[in-house]
């Protein structure tokens, strides 16, 4: 009898379904908190990486250090501003023909220059040489600030590169001293005017690019 009861006992015990490999022993973790350890995963990922960089100094600036030759750059720019706010209340250099004429002996492109008279002088614009009057004034504001006939530029450019001059302000073009030779828009690149070609008061086209003094203009009435 107990050998049968055996029997049967170890039959039940074969009948009954083994447990499978693949059942997880804890719970399925819900949605959301698979979402968190993954936000928690990438939160620590974070702070490895900023500890293995080390923490950036309070001090450390966010611009790289400016050489003497920007900083003196920066200075002289910042000066010229000053001035052209002095110049707007007072016309320093007197007026001509309804205009205040400013010479700047920083070197800038025909378009820099340009657009500096029109930031910092209400109706400003690099000057336009009109009649041969305001061209010899011209050329003693350049002598008198500068020391001699530096080659500067003027508000004269090549209307759509056609050959035809015209002044940035609209003035009409009336009066002009070319060089011999010029305009010749070399290689086809000359397109800007400037003043004071060759130690002289003659006019010749460049290419804008060029880097030189340069006089603003501004309607005036003081």
């Amino acid at each position: 009898m107990k050998i049968l009861l055996l029997l049967m006992v170890a039959v039940a015990v074969a009948q009954s379904s083994p447990v499978a490999e693949s059942e997880p022993v804890l719970p399925i973790l819900r949605e959301e908190a698979s979402n968190s350890l993954l936000e928690a995963e990438e939160q620590v990922s974070n702070i490895a990486v900023v500890a293995e960089s080390g923490p950036v100094p309070e001090s450390e600036p966010v611009l790289p250090i400016l050489g003497e030759e920007a900083i003196d750059s920066l200075l002289e720019e910042e000066e010229e501003v000053s001035d052209a706010a002095l110049s707007t209340r007072s016309c320093m250099t007197g007026a001509f023909q309804g205009h205040c004429y400013l010479f700047f002996s920083s070197r800038k492109t025909a378009p820099e220059a340009e657009f500096f008279c029109r930031d910092n002088f209400p109706g400003g614009h690099l000057a336009s040489v009109t009649n041969r009057d305001l061209h010899g004034k011209l050329m003693n504001l350049v002598i008198a600030s500068s020391g001699d006939r530096v080659p500067t530029w003027i508000g004269a450019y090549n209307f759509k590169k056609t050959g035809r001059f015209l002044w940035l302000d609209g003035s009409f073009w009336s009066y002009s001293d070319w060089m011999s030779g010029e305009p010749n828009n070399l290689n086809n690149r000359q397109f800007c005017v400037e003043m004071g070609a060759l130690g002289n008061s003659w006019w010749r086209d460049t290419e804008c690019t060029q880097r030189q003094a340069f006089i603003c203009s501004y309607p005036y009435s003081g």
